[in-house]
């Protein structure tokens, strides 16, 4: 891969202490002058906010406090992104995320329900989306603007439903957020504003001048690309295997590899009885840096029915292990049934963090388990009391209740 399209931080150690390493390190006016350049500054903090490591309150405390940003920065803004999907996503929940609101420029029917071959082996002979997929096997990650890219191509010119799409790049990311993911695909479609995102390789040669390929059937203008997004697929067929060598699909699964679980072994539900008379902090995937009262003991938690529909890489599952066991804590997988059975008989309180990503799989506190406190993650934006339709209006009612000056 070129160098040029390396973002600033292309590998993310496990653990909160690295999340607070890498926040520590963020160049708050290096990143909003070069955030949209695949060579530009980054914060690298995306893994670490999507798996609890780090809050996006902290993040937002740091900003103001430390870096003392004003609240209409550009890294203030982006942090803002990650919560208004989160603010969606709590109003139409998984299911909801998933239904357009707006029609797609082409006919829904002409939209293909898997991503093709070649984009999946990184083959398609374009080097910008090439080049993406192999950032996203070989690290977890992909820069925001090549992720952009990526999914406009898959969209709009090899008619790919964003569906499909998101789920095919959820898997691979350390950052996959349900929420985040899903709607910037849609967001990506034109089906959540009506305005579908477009690109064409003029956008790359500015933003990634080694990954530009005059002549492509990216050299288009936007008009062209308009059309045939709406009308028709891009002309010229992918590069055929032999002139452009692919790489093999990392393979996704709802349990960690055995090779994994060598090294970080999942214990029985039946260990956690040695826990019965104290209280008890769970960490879950996306809560694994939270913490509670110092005097309860903690558990990393992963519910089996939750994995069995969001399947995860081996970069990911490791990233996941490797950072609840720096907490020196064991770690139980197990049926949502099971967990229901040994909250019920517990004779000290569990402490569970609130999280979108699990909200239908975790039992509830509403099934009548008395020994079960959840506990609400904190947010540094206020919210506005219905669903906003758009970013905008949605940061116009944070600035209008919260403490930002815009």
């Amino acid at each position: 891969m070129n160098a040029a399209f390396q973002p600033g931080h292309p590998d993310f150690p496990p653990g909160r202490a690295a999340a607070l390493a890498r926040l520590a390190g963020v160049a708050a006016d290096d990143y909003a002058r070069t955030r949209n350049y695949l060579d530009g500054q980054v914060t690298g903090l995306s893994p670490y906010l999507t798996h609890g490591l780090l809050g996006l309150d902290e993040a937002v405390a740091h900003a103001r406090m430390v870096l003392a940003l004003e609240g209409r920065h550009k890294l203030i803004n982006e942090f803002g992104w990650r919560a208004y999907w989160q603010h969606v996503f709590r109003h139409l929940h998984a299911d909801g995320i998933r239904v357009p609101r707006q029609p797609p420029p082409a006919p829904a029917s002409t939209y293909a329900e898997r991503v093709p071959a070649d984009v999946r082996e990184a083959r398609t002979g374009l080097t910008v989306i090439d080049a993406s997929v192999r950032m996203l096997y070989d690290t977890g990650y992909v820069h925001n603007h090549a992720r952009m890219w990526l999914a406009s191509y898959l969209v709009h010119q090899r008619r790919v439903d964003w569906r499909a799409g998101a789920d095919w790049m959820i898997g691979h990311l350390l950052d996959g957020d349900l929420a985040s993911n899903t709607l910037s695909w849609q967001w990506v479609a034109g089906t959540w504003t009506g305005k579908p995102y477009l690109f064409n390789d003029e956008n790359v040669a500015r933003f990634a001048p080694p990954l530009a390929q005059p002549g492509s059937v990216l050299d288009r203008s936007y008009e062209e690309m308009a059309r045939r997004a709406a009308h028709g697929a891009l002309g010229g067929l992918p590069a055929p295997v032999g002139r452009c060598a692919g790489v093999d699909e990392p393979g996704v699964a709802d349990a960690p590899p055995a090779a994994l679980l060598a090294e970080y072994p999942l214990l029985d539900i039946a260990s956690l009885a040695a826990f019965d008379d104290q209280p008890l902090l769970c960490r879950h995937p996306f809560a694994i840096g939270w913490r509670a009262d110092e005097s309860a003991a903690a558990v990393g938690v992963l519910v089996t029915e939750w994995h069995r529909q969001h399947r995860w890489s081996p970069r990911r599952w490791r990233f996941v292990l490797q950072s609840l066991a720096r907490g020196g804590q064991p770690i139980v997988m197990a049926s949502r049934a099971q967990w229901t059975h040994w909250l019920a008989g517990r004779r000290a309180p569990v402490f569970w963090p609130t999280d979108e990503h699990l909200a239908d799989s975790w039992p509830r506190a509403s099934v009548r388990l008395p020994m079960l406190i959840e506990v609400a993650r904190r947010t540094p934006f206020a919210e506005p009391a219905g669903l906003q339709a758009s970013f905008s209006a949605w940061w116009r009612a944070v600035q209008r209740a919260g403490p930002f000056d815009g």
